[in-house]
């Protein structure tokens, strides 16, 4: 024992009041003079061992707590004049609990005689390598010159030696980090939401959950009473609210221009209408507010979310990652998209692009009648295959002019395609070869379909479950196997379907009487980009890249991109990773919505053995493609989701008729001139994907009609 020289032992029969006998113990201090010094003498001249033993037993005062769990460890470093104390325990000690005794015990000691000038205290779970808190103070004024590395202490007493790393280097003001700074940002939030939340609890309007009855008493009669008359006089209070900030907000966006100066300058006749949202005349309104105005107001919130109507930046289109020439199809006559959807015989689907691509569809039928290769799929197919790249490379190998559309539809599914073919096309509009070029988010089950659930609350949805299946229509195995999976659907579901569509409904009466709801989009984005986003950069800035669930199957298109009369969107956009990520944030799997929940049974895979049985009962050939992926977006959560999704198609090819499966998801996973985006190809890559599939002879090609069936051309 450290400064104890003797130690007395006394034995004392029961109820005397002197003791039987004393004996005297010399201890190692009497002899050692190492060990005569006391502990807080040793303490004040800085000793580290000293130092950890008294603060072990300030911060572990009660002993038989400590010797049950281990209690709170304390390891003492001094470097650069910097008194480093890491606590650990089995839970992180807190840091209230933590600093103030700490600070209070080392100011009694006295350090400025140990050249000890500040202190950093840290504090984190029992294992961990880095802390969870810090904490910093200074006694003497010193120069803010700390080493650059963090201090890193070892996980057990055995590396106590090697717990800082040596600096390099100094550098100014580097405790001030953009990790610091987030972590005492998020420190902030939290401090202030728990404040907010003792504010309400003041008002005795709410509690704490822990506080509430399992099951509530029943009040009394008069209590019922007083509290309906409470409820109708705060909901009144609400609606009141509401249509103030309802009305506040239409005469932000809709701002009232003085009579005035009405008279003095008339607008010209042949000028939209200020109150008329769909000639354009919100446009000044907009321009004050900063928000950008997209050339088409569309229902189908998911296409406009997407970022369609977006301008690709400079440092997007204008530094390619490689600067050569790629071969590509010649550019072709982009459709009209707004004169499709005036002659298009289909109601909404309240999907933009499902709408479009129907009444293109349908004007091709019109002109020419079923294609003869028919690409389904997501935005991975509606900008990953080239129908004229397709048709020329299949015309040099001696399949004639085949007819090929391309029906890929952004946030497409395994439900949407199944949905397409089996229920919206009939059975005279199918192809005679299926090419579906998509990957493993197109299956995921364990996600929300955002798609599909719009496109199943549409107009066009409800008038498909109205009509019955016309017969020879559908395989009667299928058949039998839709009837089944109908009445197998739960009540909940028919419940909740009808609930939206009744929601659908109010929310479209009220609407009318609503000042802003015509343009509830555009508040939603304003609200976004300039309250939501400013808020939370600090914080995201602070985490790793990724921490927030989005969406990437679905990335910005540049603003006027339009797709051909095949269908197919081309894209001259290079992918670079260098300025990319500097418009984008990098989105990892684990964070990425399409993945979320990963599974591939459940409904998705219901829609594709649906749809297999279906096409086979046709005798239509359905060749699935896993298009392309960069090397940035196939981190090791997506590779994990991907070799799941490799194994189910390989399995399927084995054993399913009439189906193929052809695997380029890793074939040029790091030339990224032949992407758009991480995921997503541009018309450089379409080209080259459609020109491999063309010479793929696994691919059961037909030939065109009215050509003469010859053995196809080999290459070399």
């Amino acid at each position: 024992p450290q400064g104890l020289h003797r130690a007395m032992v006394y034995g004392q029969v029961p109820q005397a009041t002197t003791p039987a006998w004393v004996h005297c113990i010399n201890l190692p201090a009497l002899e050692h003079a190492a060990l005569a010094t006391e502990t807080q003498v040793l303490a004040k001249q800085g000793d580290l061992p000293a130092l950890a033993y008294s603060l072990t037993r300030l911060l572990n005062p009660d002993l038989d707590a400590q010797l049950a769990t281990g209690g709170i460890r304390i390891q003492v470093l001094k470097r650069e004049h910097l008194l480093h104390v890491m606590t650990d325990a089995p839970v992180c000690p807190a840091r209230r609990l933590i600093v103030n005794p700490v600070l209070d015990f080392l100011k009694t000691l006295d350090l400025k005689g140990s050249n000890i000038k500040g202190v950093r205290l840290y504090g984190r779970r029992a294992g961990q390598q880095r802390p969870t808190w810090s904490y910093g103070t200074d006694f003497q004024e010193r120069k803010r010159l700390v080493p650059k590395a963090e201090p890193s202490f070892a996980a057990s007493d055995a590396y106590v030696g090697d717990l800082l790393m040596a600096p390099e280097e100094e550098v100014l003001r580097a405790d001030l980090t953009s990790e610091m700074l987030g972590s005492q940002l998020e420190q902030s939030w939290q401090w202030g939401l728990n404040q907010v939340r003792k504010l309400l609890m003041k008002t005795q309007l709410f509690v704490e959950q822990s506080d509430l009855p399992r099951t509530p008493p029943p009040l009394p009669l008069k209590d019922r009473r007083d509290a309906l008359r409470i409820s109708l006089v705060w909901g009144l209070v609400g609606v009141l609210l509401a249509l103030q900030v309802d009305w506040l907000l239409g005469q932000v966006i809709h701002p009232t221009t003085p009579s005035t100066v009405a008279d003095a300058a008339p607008l010209p006749a042949s000028k939209p209408a200020d109150d008329d949202p769909e000639n354009g005349g919100l446009s000044e309104a907009f321009s004050r507010l900063g928000w950008e105005q997209a050339s088409d107001f569309e229902e189908d919130t998911a296409f406009t979310g997407d970022g369609f109507t977006q301008e690709p930046s400079p440092l997007e289109t204008n530094t390619p990652f490689v600067e050569e020439d790629l071969e590509t199809s010649p550019d072709r006559s982009l459709v009209p998209t707004p004169d499709l959807l005036l002659n298009s015989p289909y109601l909404s689907f309240r999907s933009q692009q499902l709408n479009e691509k129907l009444a293109l569809y349908h004007q091709r039928l019109q002109e020419s009648g079923p294609p003869d290769v028919l690409i389904m799929g997501s935005s991975r197919a509606l900008r990953g295959v080239d129908p004229a790249a397709l048709r020329q490379e299949l015309s040099a190998l001696g399949f004639g002019e085949p007819s090929i559309f391309n029906f890929g539809v952004n946030g497409a599914t395994a439900q949407v395609v199944d949905l397409t073919l089996r229920r919206i096309l009939e059975a005279e509009q199918l192809p005679r070869l299926v090419l579906w070029a998509d990957g493993a988010r197109a299956f995921n089950s364990g996600r929300t379909d955002v798609t599909y659930n719009a496109i199943a609350t549409s107009e066009g949805y409800l008038e498909l479950e109205q009509q019955p299946f016309a017969p020879g229509t559908v395989d009667p195995d299928v058949l039998s196997e839709v009837d089944e999976v109908s009445e197998a659907q739960s009540v909940g579901e028919s419940f909740r379907e009808s609930y939206q569509v009744l929601d659908q409904t109010l929310s479209e009466q009220l609407g009318r009487w609503s000042a802003v709801y015509q343009d509830r989009e555009q508040l939603k984005e304003f609200v976004r980009d300039y309250v939501l986003t400013p808020l939370v950069a600090p914080i995201a800035a602070s985490v790793s890249d990724g921490q927030a669930a989005q969406n990437t199957s679905d990335m910005p298109i540049p603003e006027g991109s339009r797709m051909d009369f095949d269908g197919f969107l081309a894209l001259d956009v290079r992918f670079n990773p260098a300025t990319y990520y500097q418009l984008y944030a990098r989105v990892s799997g684990a964070y990425d919505s399409d993945y979320d929940d990963f599974e591939l049974e459940g409904v998705q895979y219901t829609a594709f053995q649906n749809l297999l049985r279906y096409t086979q009962g046709k005798n239509i050939p359905v060749v699935f493609v896993n298009t392309p992926l960069t090397d940035e977006y196939l981190d090791v959560y997506r590779m994990a989701a991907e070799e799941d999704f490799l194994r189910m198609m390989l399995r399927h090819s084995a054993t399913e008729d009439l189906f193929i499966f052809r695997d380029l998801g890793q074939l040029w996973s790091d030339r990224y001139d032949y992407f758009s985006d991480p995921s997503h190809l541009n018309r450089y890559g379409a080209y080259q994907v459609s020109d491999r599939l063309a010479q793929d002879p696994m691919i059961p090609w037909p030939p065109a009609f009215n050509f003469p069936v010859s053995e196809p051309a080999t290459t070399p």
